[in-house]
Order: C-alpha cells, then structure tokens, then sequence
C-alpha cells in the first residue's frame, strides 16, 4: 500500500518504528571468527567425546547425519561467541554462517537443521537419565551425568593446570527461562480448567486453556513442580550486587573449582567439575558427586573448602563421607556450633568442636565470630584471640580410620605445649612461653592418647582449628570459588535467567556446561594468556647442567682458534688461462715447416 503525497508517492510509516523486511528475502550475516572455531574444536578433540560417539551410535539402523564431535562443536561455539548464552536456534544459525573451509573443519558435511540439534540433545538427555534396572533395583545411565559435564568443562584445561588436589566446591542459582504460573494461580484462587463439552449441553463452550494452569502439581521426587519444566524446583539465593534475598524456581550449579596449595600464588579460577540438581535439592549429596566424578577424571582430591550449606548438613551424609574418602575439609561455623560441650572423658571439653583440656580459661572459650563487614584490625585481633588457644588443644595422631570411623588425638603435654604438673618431663618446660594446667592432684588426660568416633561433633571438627591463623589463610582459598561465580555471571560470561532456553534437568545441564566450557576458555586467554587453539611451542634442547658453585657466573667467552689448527679449508680454484697467450699449431704442421 503507497500514499499519494503531491507528486511522489511513499510507503506508509511503520507504527513501531521498525522497518518490515520481507519474509523471504536473504539478510547478510556476520561469519565466523577463525580463532573461535578453533577453540572450539580444539575443545573437543578431548577423549570423552570419541567416548562418547562410540557409546551413543546405534549399531542398527539409519546412522546419524552429523558427528556427536560436530554436533558439540556447533554449540560451543554459539557459546564462544555469546558470552552466558546457549540457544538452539542461534547454534543453527552458526552452522549456516561458517565459510566452506570451516565447515570442513568443523566437520559439517551437510546442512544442520534444527530438528537435528534438538533431536540430539534430547537423545543425550535420555542416555543421561537414570533407570532402574528390573532385576536388580539399581539406577543406571548410559552416561553418566555429573561425569559428562565434569569431562565437558575440564575439557579446555590443559593439564599443567588440572594437577590440584585441594578443591573448593561452591553452589550458585540458574533461574528456569519458564515462569511460575502455577504458584501464580494458588495465589490469586483461579481455577483449574474443566473438561470439554458435553453432549448433554452442547452450548457450554470449554474454557481455554492456558499453558501451565493445572499447575502446580507433585512432582516425580515428592516436591511441589511450578513451572512447566518437570524437573525445576523452587529454591533460595542470597542477595548479591544489591538485591535482597528471594526464592527462586530453576537449578543449582554445584561447580568444583581448584586452589593453589598453601603459600603458592594465586591465579585465576577455572571451573574442573559440575553436578547440576534442581534447586533446594540436598547439597551434601550434591558436592559428595562433584568430588566422586573429579575422582573419576583422575584428581586426587585430599582437602576441600566449603561453606555452611554443606558442611552444616547432618554428620553421616557430608562429614563422614568426606572421611570414608580420605578427603579433610576446612569449614566455617555456624553460631549455634561454636558451643562447649563436655568431653568424652574426664578433664577435656569440646570447644567450636575441637577436643580441648578444661585448664582452658573461660574467657578463651568464645572469642566470636567473624562477621561479614568486620574491619582487618578487627579480624587480626579475632585471629590472635584464637591462637591463645593452641596450647591447650589436642593434636591429631595419624591418620583416620575409615571404616570405624574413628581418630586417635594426644593431649599436648605430649607434644610440648603445656606444662602439666601430672608429667615431670613438660615441667623442665619454660614457663614464660608454655601455660601450665591446673591439674595438680587431680586425674588428668593432658598426657594420655584418646579416639574419638564418628559420633563425637564430627560435622564441626577439622584439620586446622577454627579461628586460627592456619584456618584464616586455609579457608581463605575458598574465594576462588566465589571469583568463579563472579566470572560466569558478570566479568567473562553473563549467565542469567532466558540464557538456557530448554527443559529437564539433563538437557539444561548440558547446554550449562558447554556455557561454564566457553567461560574457561575465556578465562585461559584474557587471564593467562594462553590459546588453546595455538600449536605448541617447539621443545628446545635442555641447556647443558652447570658446575657445582658456578652459579650465577658470565659463561666464558669461546676461544679464537689458533692459526693452522681450525678447520680445513678448501683450496681456491686455479686461475683460469688468460684468453691472449700464443697459439699452438699442430704437430704435422710445425714439421712441414
């Protein structure tokens, strides 16, 4: 339609302002960084995904049109380009813009559609899903979830950078992209839809149904379901970046990451594990998985570093698993757990769940605690209050028995800490730098072995004792966790709520670790430097070892060789025969003449 205006004719305006282009007309797109195909492939070259393609390749029937390699490659990339996003539609789209010789690299031989993609992530969605087995009442998977997507974002990580064994494990909140209707609908008293039509009154029209009314419902795990996704819960998230705390309907990304060992240097966080549940799910049975499938991969975890809503679970479901696995932890504590109770035996007591004797003086007994907006005078002032209470601890003796679950300790006038009046060897002791006990004509365990069990405030007790300055700078490595978080939702990804546009706890999963994949790459180039997609640099030969007390010495100059004994020369050519010199005649001639 044109409006005639004096002589020219014009298309009329468009009320929202945007120009309508034609359905069916071409529009130029933007191709593909080499750089970010790289990465992406080189990504995935990783084992788990030629594990991966033999697992799921069907040894009967019509053999699938893309590569499992491919089709990961596909959407990483989509995840390499947009910072905390993953969209099926989007990765398609990326299919059509790369160059010929990208799809030969990428491995695409033919065109991607959409119905190919999501086909796929469902597939593998169901081949993650546990089953029970009929004979046996077992759960199986084909593949096992919280391995698939710890082998997916460790993928990028070369391997000097995988060799750490102590590991903070954090959770953070992944909002569903489907909205609450069903808690809508309780609120506000609207009714579920009724049937259709009857014969008997054919003039009763059904009411229309709209999508999620009959919600909410109970779900398959007993807990109530809100939101069309199946399988997303209703949780709790803690204010951050000035937002007050709230509830929140989505899953919990359980994300394992790696610390440097105590005194090393710190370096930028990289995500090595991920277990996904949905939200308000236990978290200690969460955690217990990110460190089983880090196991799995070949770490050897032997200490971790949590917070509250871990290690505040019950004693038999976080602590004393930690200790079947050899794995120590450093935690902090709740108010209600910096408590003193009586101990095991006569003459010791139980402070902030350590095994101390009761010569502790009362005002030592509660310090405090460490409150989030206290100052670092005050911190180091609490800090120096809890090391006045190492001497009156009891030390570790060995190693815990993980069966029995029990743990040897021996009072400290053993170790030399205190001086007891009971053992005549800690006397000789210097009184001005060791306390001495009360214990003068009274029985006494200051010197004696005693073995605690798994009963015996497992959940509160740890390595380092609580407060101290050893605690302070162990649990101090948990920041990285946290820096983690903050990278994969503001500083190098941008993951939020509409990012992850899929359903079920599988297939959410998923595109979640390809997101935190893509995150890590960016990690490894903006913060350390490193292209994974670059070759190797060449193996230079190893410099020959110095003398012993020659270092730090200028390596001698190379002598001048002496004249005749260097290396043989070649001789110079002979001069060539000048073109002047007199002619000769032939034999036969000169005697005629």
């Amino acid at each position: 339609m044109t409006i005639k205006t004096g002589t020219c004719w014009q298309e009329p305006a468009c009320p929202h302002g945007v120009a309508r282009v034609p359905r069916k007309q071409r529009q130029l797109a933007d191709s593909v960084a080499n750089e970010v195909v790289n990465r992406a492939v080189t990504t995935m070259q990783a084992p788990l995904v030629e594990e991966l393609q033999q697992r799921m390749t069907a040894s009967t029937g019509r053999r699938r049109t893309h590569s499992w390699r491919t089709l990961l490659t596909v959407m990483l990339i989509d995840a390499l380009e947009r910072p905390g996003e993953l969209h099926c539609t989007r990765a398609c789209d990326v299919a059509h813009r790369l160059s010929p010789s990208q799809r030969a690299r990428v491995g695409l031989s033919q065109r991607l559609t959409y119905r190919q993609l999501t086909g796929a992530v469902e597939s593998l969605g169901r081949a993650a899903t546990e089953t029970a087995d009929p004979v046996t009442g077992e759960l199986r998977s084909s593949v096992p979830l919280s391995d698939l997507l710890t082998s997916l974002v460790r993928a990028p990580i070369p391997d000097d950078l995988l060799g750490s064994r102590n590991v903070a494990i954090d959770a953070t909140d992944l909002e569903s992209h489907y909205s609450p209707h069903g808690r809508n609908n309780t609120k506000r008293g609207v009714p579920k839809p009724q049937g259709r039509a009857t014969a008997k009154d054919p003039s009763s029209k059904p009411p229309r149904r709209r999508k999620g009314g009959d919600l909410p419902i109970l779900g398959a795990d007993g807990r109530t379901q809100h939101t069309v996704d199946p399988d997303a819960r209703e949780g709790y998230r803690a204010g951050k970046n000035l937002k007050p705390k709230e509830t929140f309907f989505g899953y919990n990304l359980h994300i394992a990451v790696g610390v440097p060992p105590e005194g090393e240097r710190a370096q930028a966080a990289l995500a090595q594990g991920l277990v996904i549940c949905p939200a308000g799910a236990d978290s200690d049975r969460a955690g217990l998985q990110v460190i089983d499938a880090l196991t799995r991969q070949g770490a050897a975890v032997n200490r971790i570093c949590v917070d509250r809503g871990y290690s505040y679970r019950l004693a038999m479901g976080w602590a004393r698993e930690l200790q079947r696995r050899g794995i120590d932890q450093t935690i902090d504590l709740h108010r209600t757990q910096r408590t003193t109770h009586p101990g095991p035996v006569p003459g010791t007591i139980f402070v902030d769940g350590h095994l101390f004797i009761d010569s502790l003086p009362r005002s030592m007994r509660d310090p405090g605690g460490f409150p989030q907006m206290q100052t670092v005078e005050d911190r180091l002032k609490r800090i120096a209050e809890y090391d006045n209470r190492i001497p009156y601890a009891f030390s570790r003796l060995g190693r815990p028995d993980r069966e029995r679950g029990t743990q040897r300790y021996r009072g400290p006038a053993v170790t030399g800490k205190v001086r007891c009046p009971n053992n005549p060897a800690s006397m000789r002791l210097d009184p001005a730098s060791r306390p001495t006990t009360n214990c003068a004509g009274r029985e006494c365990y200051c010197s004696r072995t005693i073995t605690l069990g798994p009963d015996d405030f497992l959940r509160e007790r740890q390595d380092h004792l609580y407060g101290t300055t050893k605690w302070a700078k162990d649990y101090g490595r948990r920041n990285h966790v946290e820096s983690l978080n903050a990278s994969l939702k503001t500083h190098h990804g941008g993951l939020r709520r509409g990012g992850i546009r899929v359903q079920t706890l599988q297939r959410t999963g998923l595109l979640a670790a390809l997101v935190l994949a893509a995150t890590n790459v960016r990690i490894l180039t903006e913060a350390y430097g490193r292209d994974i997609s670059a070759p190797a640099p060449p193996n230079t030969t190893d410099p020959q070892p110095q003398a012993a007390g020659r270092a730090g010495r200028t390596p001698r100059r190379p002598r001048t060789p002496k004249r005749g004994t260097g290396p043989h020369r070649a001789k110079d050519p002979p001069p060539r025969t000048p073109t002047d010199t007199t002619d000769w005649l032939p034999a036969t001639k000169a005697h005629k003449c």
